[in-house]
């Protein structure tokens, strides 16, 4: 039988740990929530290529038209995640509209692309006109161009929520995890939902990986 070599009596137990954060900061895939580190460490394995969203989770939908459902809502909120400019090799901008009906979140609207300056400003005001948002109900992240549209706005339409990413992206993705499995529904058709589908099932918590409308989901 093999038996593996967990201690040395000279330097003791043998687990990443030993190695001190110098060595893990060497290590990008093994930071926390990574697949690897999840898969090797936390003993919780995701599918090769990363996926911390089951399919499953985004085949349920609401049949009724979203403008309908965003009259009828307990609540409407919107999560917003920004880039600087809108240069080709710039990130996108995310908007996510969420409605909260009881026990589900009902998906509304999704924007993603890239913009400029103007652009942003202009399309936040839209999405929140649109969708009937009130006040405290828009958080935007405090990173980008955030904290400046946020100054832009707050005199024009109300309270906008900034909110600073703490932790990698899976990490601050994962308790929300339960709502995204057992509450969120999609419209049957939409123009944006196979981009959005698509991109929470592919969604890693790599650093370098397009990921703008999960952020803006979990705002």
């Amino acid at each position: 039988p093999h038996v593996w070599a967990c201690h040395d009596p000279e330097r003791g137990y043998l687990w990443p740990e030993m190695y001190g954060e110098a060595w893990r900061a060497t290590m990008p895939h093994l930071t926390d929530s990574s697949p690897v580190w999840r898969s090797l460490y936390q003993q919780e394995p995701v599918p090769e290529g990363g996926t911390l969203i089951e399919p499953a989770w985004l085949t349920r939908t609401y049949p009724e038209d979203p403008e309908w459902v965003a009259r009828t809502a307990e609540r409407v909120v919107m999560g917003v995640d920004l880039a600087f400019t809108g240069r080709e090799r710039s990130d996108h901008c995310a908007f996510v509209v969420v409605a909260v009906r009881g026990p589900w979140r009902d998906v509304l609207h999704v924007t993603r692309r890239r913009m400029a300056w103007r652009e942003q400003v202009d399309t936040l005001r839209d999405l929140i006109d649109r969708w009937r948002i009130q006040p405290g109900s828009v958080v935007v992240e405090r990173a980008a161009n955030g904290d400046a549209i946020i100054a832009e706005l707050e005199a024009s339409v109300g309270s906008l929520r900034g909110e600073r990413a703490a932790k990698d992206k899976a990490t601050r993705l994962t308790p929300h995890l339960g709502t995204v499995a057992g509450a969120l529904r999609l419209p049957a058709r939409a123009p944006w939902r196979s981009a959005f589908v698509e991109e929470l099932l592919a969604f890693t918590g790599s650093a370098d990986a397009h990921d703008d409308q999960v952020d803006a989901l979990v705002w």
